[in-house]
């Protein structure tokens, strides 16, 4: 019998709509990301382990970063997983838009 912790919320289902398209299109944000900070995408290869050509894979598109790179990615950049996967900035925040209406 599987005994659940958390209740399903809309925003669930928000994320798994999203997620896939997302997740595909990841290379966007890095690149956005790394931009915004003024970072040297040798740098941030550096960051997470993986050589300059396999990062720059990450930012094509051509390769997808494995979920140990994506939180080393977040740490990084100082944001949550959902800030770095979710494009849909209300998407990102639902919880907190949810803790904020529970209290």
């Amino acid at each position: 019998m599987l005994i659940y912790t958390q209740d399903i919320t809309k925003c669930d289902f928000e994320r798994g709509d999203k997620y896939m398209s997302d997740i595909q299109n990841i290379h966007e944000k890095l690149r956005q990301l790394r931009e915004e900070r003024g970072m040297k995408s040798m740098f941030v290869a550096k960051k997470l382990g993986v050589t300059p050509s396999t990062y720059s894979e990450f930012e094509t598109g051509k390769r997808q970063p494995r979920v140990e790179h994506l939180i080393k990615l977040r740490n990084l950049y100082d944001i949550t997983i959902d800030e770095l996967i979710f494009f849909d900035d209300q998407i990102a925040n639902c919880d907190n838009k949810q803790k904020q209406e529970v209290m």
